[in-house]
């Protein structure tokens, strides 16, 4: 949405103006937009997580080349819902490409620094220096019907624009804060109020619940009470909740490990549930 604002990039246009080292294959007529990988309606059909892991061969490509390698073909015309970690891994190369900064140094410099997010990053923490990389909470597997701390490295993805936020609960606070104030954190402004509106307007989709819209990463329901969500998880380690209600002016992120349990990633809608209906209970 900056390189929106500044006119390097448009919401309609295809993509594949903006591709230089591959292009979108185009076994449909109609070509994906940025707006269609911003609201998971490119259609393409994520592989399995294990092809989206920085592992083994995968770990030495930078994201472009992992892209040109795996971006699946799409599966269906643009238009339809479906979750796509590479649509949001491509959108973060198309930062790259026109910005001319990889996506981790982009974000470092254009976000992460206004924002006085000190303790993030999208640098994979295999890569980070011992010290730093040993501050951060780690996150387990259960095998065998036991706990297991995991490797640093067992969470890498490869799709990193999708994933890899390595933050603290206070970081993502002033992240929470920039969106609730419409692209502000304290003086400084990352987006102007108009552009933050944009992105925070729900894509309402035909094959879905009419109280159901995705805005640019984030999902938005009309329950009463106007909420902006997004979740995120991987099936070990940990799993992740940053919800915003904007006419309160409030909201709250969690994470916790053991992702992989399937109660425990319940815990999750179950905390989301009760923390509305205690603070702001319907209409």
């Amino acid at each position: 949405m900056q390189l929106v604002e500044r006119g390097e990039l448009k919401l309609d246009e295809d993509v594949n103006k903006y591709l230089k080292r591959f292009k979108i294959k185009d076994n449909f007529t109609e070509p994906v937009t940025l707006a269609d990988l911003l609201t998971h309606r490119a259609g393409f059909t994520d592989t399995d997580v294990k092809t989206q892991l920085a592992q083994g061969d995968y770990r030495i490509l930078d994201l472009g080349e992992y892209l040109k390698k795996n971006l699946p073909p799409r599966s269906r015309v643009p238009g339809k819902f479906e979750y796509s970690n590479f649509g949001a891994a491509l959108a973060g190369f198309i930062v790259e490409e026109v910005s001319g900064e990889p996506f981790a140094s982009y974000i470092e410099k254009h976000i992460l620094k206004p924002l006085e997010m000190r303790r993030s990053t999208f640098i994979l923490p295999s890569q980070l220096p011992a010290q730093t990389a040993s501050n951060f909470a780690a996150s387990y597997a259960i095998e065998n019907e036991a706990s297991r701390r995991m490797r640093l490295d067992e969470g890498d993805f490869s799709v990193a624009p999708a994933a890899n936020l390595l933050t603290t609960g206070t970081d993502v606070a002033k992240f929470m804060i920039a969106h609730l104030q419409n692209g502000q954190y304290k003086n400084k402004r990352i987006l102007s109020e108009a552009s933050a509106k944009k992105m925070h307007e729900p894509w309402l989709y035909t094959d879905s619940a009419k109280d159901f819209g995705y805005g640019f990463f984030w999902r938005t329901e009309k329950t009463g009470q106007r909420v902006m969500f997004h979740a995120g998880g991987y099936q070990f380690g940990n799993v992740n909740l940053m919800q915003l209600v904007p006419e309160h002016n409030a909201g709250f992120f969690l994470s916790f490990t053991h992702g992989g349990i399937e109660e425990k990633r319940d815990m999750r809608a179950a905390l989301a549930s009760q923390f509305m209906a205690r603070f702001f209970p319907e209409k």
